[in-house]
């Protein structure tokens, strides 16, 4: 993790923008409902029932992953000038610290909504409730979760879409709230959307900060861990 030159993404002269951002998403989409198609065609075994979570996990992250690579690769400068993908010795404490952060002030958001609505479980710790006693396929998926998803997700908000929007003159204070309600509505979780929304910002803020996703991806991953272990002890 060495120390590069910043480049601020409003800086970048690339030939791609928003509309690359809504084809990622679409591919999202599209390779969500393939992904419930192959599914359905899997046994009701142990092992078909972790494939199929592995399936619906990962193949939607083509889309989130590939097509940003592929546009900053044919017309960008590359992922890290153009979404900040780099990461830094720096960015490690500062993402720890920008993690625990998030945890507190998430733990709070879900006290105060399950005071008014009551209990409620997160989408990862459904899934998991269907690989109870199947300790192998809990674990892969625990993994995706802790670390697969921080590095797609920071890819497709904090880097691609971030960015899209700073070359179109948005803010960066605005820019960070605008890609931590799109996170948060995301997941379709919507009983979660204000805890979403808290982290997603601390998230936007390590990125706005530091002119790169790496804080934000170690942030995002020490949040996902503490769920990890959760769903690995339940």
């Amino acid at each position: 993790m060495t120390e590069l030159p910043e480049t601020p993404a409003a800086e970048v002269r690339t030939a791609w923008g928003l509309g690359d951002v809504a084809i990622a998403f679409g591919g999202w989409f599209v390779l969500s409902v393939l992904a419930v198609a192959m599914i359905a065609g899997l046994p009701q075994t142990p092992t078909g029932k972790g494939l199929g979570v592995v399936v619906g996990v990962v193949l939607p992250w083509v889309a989130l992953v590939g097509w940003p690579w592929v546009v900053a690769r044919t017309r960008g400068s590359g992922v890290a000038n153009d979404f900040g993908w780099r990461i830094t010795w720096s960015d490690v404490p500062l993402g720890i610290l920008g993690g625990f952060v998030s945890l507190i002030l998430a733990a709070g958001v879900g006290a105060i909504t399950r005071h008014f609505f009551g209990s409620f479980n997160s989408a990862a710790g459904e899934v998991a409730g269907t690989l109870t006693g199947h300790r192998l396929w809990l674990a892969i998926f625990a993994v995706l979760i802790a670390f697969g998803a921080p590095v797609v997700e920071e890819l497709a908000f904090r880097g691609m879409l971030f960015s899209a929007l700073l070359k179109r003159g948005v803010s960066a204070r605005r820019t960070t709230v605008l890609v931590a309600i799109t996170f948060a509505i995301f997941h379709f979780e919507w009983i979660r959307l204000p805890l979403l929304l808290v982290i997603g910002v601390v998230l936007g803020y390590l990125r706005e900060r530091t002119g790169r996703v790496g804080a934000s991806v170690v942030a995002h991953s020490v949040n996902n861990i503490i769920g990890a272990l959760s769903l690995l002890s339940g």
